[in-house]
């Protein structure tokens, strides 16, 4: 990054790659990449990272494969006003996808075994309530402990 970005974004990426390590590099790379390419066919690209709506044929833009073309367009185009290094870290560690779950936290010892012994209740009330025998049902145990 030391040779594409401004030497103040290049600090603030290793500041990110102490805490986050190497994925954090691969990260800014593909979004320094996919950035820049869309920037270079055309495509606006909203604040927020969203893109237009038109679609992009990729086959009616003509790219050199010669990197000696490639690296300088990209250096020119971080370093002028329109490259927002703000975009590039939403872009990298953004959300992707419509709709954002709450990971799901799965309950702890003390919760389980509250949990299974109102199930084990209610189980034994219904059965009371229905008249059957209750003698033959199997007794829950406490979980054992595990230090």
């Amino acid at each position: 990054f030391t040779t594409i970005l401004p030497e103040q974004y290049v600090l603030r990426i290793v500041d990110i790659y102490t805490l986050e390590g190497t994925k954090s590099l691969f990260r800014f790379g593909v979004a320094v990449a996919v950035l820049f390419i869309k920037d270079w066919k055309g495509v606006k690209v909203h604040p927020t990272g969203a893109l237009d709506d038109q679609e992009v044929d990729i086959n009616s833009y003509s790219f050199s494969d010669d990197a000696d073309d490639f690296f300088p367009k990209l250096r020119e185009w971080s370093h002028s006003t329109s490259f927002s290094f703000d975009l590039l870290v939403k872009k990298a560690y953004g959300v992707h996808g419509r709709g954002v779950r709450k990971r799901y936290r799965f309950p702890r010892r003390p919760i389980l075994a509250r949990i299974l012994k109102l199930e084990e209740e209610y189980y034994c009330q219904k059965k009371r309530d229905e008249g059957d025998d209750l003698s033959s049902l199997p007794v829950a145990r406490a979980l054992p402990l595990i230090v």
